[in-house]
């Protein structure tokens, strides 16, 4: 009986083991989206979640709109989470106009927003940059009244979904910049 006791205390035990051992390298999954219909559905993905109030991106975008790009990827381990959110709108010049105006105009308690032309291929306006290696900013391209918008958070370079042209320069391992800042 005693032997029989021993034997299952090490099943038990090499069981939770292998338990710990899937979540501290798996996590709790990877949910990834680019239907535009599920836009803004930032915070239901994991408990560790988002390490920003993402206030450049639009609070709601059409979903009928066209010329609209859109990417999200949440991944959850025991150590970290990883995000990815990327969405790209052309707008119209009215549209283009209020958007950039809403953009510049944003604040976080006394801080505010950051245009930045020297880490980047276009104008931006980020609100982090590579802070506990996370980043989030708006790409300006005036020409074509786009603005792209991207939030990463632990985001291998190698994993990134979308053009590698819209990192930051020296975009490194995690999401790490040479240069590092935060609104928040």
């Amino acid at each position: 009986m005693k032997k029989a006791i021993i034997i299952l205390s090490i099943i038990f035990l090499a069981v939770a083991f292998g338990v710990f051992v899937y979540f501290v390298i798996f996590g709790s999954g990877t949910y990834t989206t680019e239907s535009i219909n599920n836009y803004h559905d930032f915070h239901s993905h994991g408990e560790n979640g988002i390490k920003s109030e993402l206030l450049i991106f639009p609070k709601s975008i059409s979903n009928t709109k066209s010329n609209t790009e859109y990417y999200y990827s949440f991944s959850d381990t025991f150590l970290d989470t990883s995000l990815q959110i990327y969405l790209s709108c052309k707008y119209t010049d009215e549209e283009f106009n209020n958007e950039l105006n809403r953009i510049k105009s944003l604040k976080y308690e006394d801080e505010s927003i950051k245009l930045d032309e020297k880490n980047f291929n276009l104008p931006a306006y980020a609100s982090r940059l590579g802070y506990d290696c996370t980043s989030e900013y708006a790409l300006i391209d005036k020409a074509n009244n786009r603005i792209t918008y991207i939030y990463l958070q632990f985001a291998k370079k190698e994993d990134i979904h979308f053009n590698k042209d819209y990192l930051p320069y020296n975009y490194k391992t995690y999401g790490e910049c040479n240069s590092s800042y935060t609104l928040y």
